[in-house]
């Protein structure tokens, strides 16, 4: 499973300081992973906003052959 970095908060934030909700879906032990078929990636307008947030969220450019080919 692919984890997000750590939340770093600045000293003396809480969390309704950063963040308008939060989701929990349970323990970490009860989440399953679902892969989409790659063809939902070939859609050019989706594709795109994928290569723009994944850089934000992991700091490093989308790989996108790797995603493509991950069903093979």
């Amino acid at each position: 499973m692919c984890r997000s970095p750590a939340l770093q908060v600045a000293a003396g934030l809480k969390l309704r300081d950063i963040a308008d909700a939060y989701l929990y879906l349970g323990p970490e032990s009860s989440l399953t992973e679902v892969r989409p078929s790659s063809t939902v990636y070939r859609e050019p307008e989706y594709l795109q906003e994928l290569e723009r947030r994944y850089p934000i969220v992991f700091g490093v450019p989308l790989d996108i052959r790797q995603l493509l080919d991950r069903e093979r």
